[in-house]
């Protein structure tokens, strides 16, 4: 059993194994290593916090990485890729097979609030003035965590930890998903890689 937090809720999971797991199971192979981390956002307003994957090779290379900015979706918070996700062990087992390149993979809150955005703001789904309201609350929180991954998480990143920057001739060395959850992360990734086209 495993429980997971989220950003208004604590749940528990009960994981049932079976067969195609071997991907996401913590297997015999070298292991990364997963950081908390913690960082002012003056976009936010407050201390937040993100986790970090460094590869199994990370602490013995002096190689510059490419990276991966996972999003997680609303209501979750950053610990959901790691701990339900189980995003370490995948990469793991996809670098121990060669079937990815090492990476490291920075997986950020992507659950922002802002002073004047209430849970009420974004009840109303069904009438129209109720679906506006909502609809511009969500891309004010949207943007706000666009600004604070621009601004904030990708150069704290970069100065921190060798990875490759979006620099050079060869194109972009960052990319940036979400999909676990619901559309929200799907949504703050495809408007990161709309406004930033090189992120």
């Amino acid at each position: 059993m495993q429980i997971k937090t989220a950003v208004a809720s604590i749940d528990n999971i009960v994981e049932v194994p079976g067969p195609g797991e071997e991907f996401e199971a913590m297997n015999p192979v070298p292991h990364g290593e997963i950081r908390q981390v913690y960082y002012q956002s003056t976009i936010l307003g407050e201390t937040r916090r993100m986790h970090i994957y460094t590869p199994p090779d990370y602490n013995t290379s002096q190689e510059k990485y490419p990276v991966l900015y996972l999003i997680n979706g609303g209501g979750d918070e950053d610990s959901c890729w790691s701990s339900l996700g189980r995003a370490g062990f995948i990469l793991d087992n996809l670098i121990a097979a060669k079937k990815a390149k090492s990476m490291m993979v920075v997986m950020p809150n992507g659950t922002v609030s802002l002073p004047g955005i209430t849970p009420a703001m974004m009840a109303d789904r069904v009438t129209p003035k109720g679906i506006k309201l909502r609809v511009a609350s969500l891309a004010k929180l949207h943007d706000a965590f666009v600004n604070d991954l621009m601004t904030k998480i990708i150069p704290y990143t970069e100065k921190n930890y060798r990875v490759l920057d979006g620099s050079g001739s060869t194109g972009c060395r960052r990319s940036v998903d979400g999909r676990r959850g619901n559309a929200a992360s799907g949504t703050r990734a495809f408007r990161t890689v709309r406004l930033h086209r090189c992120v």
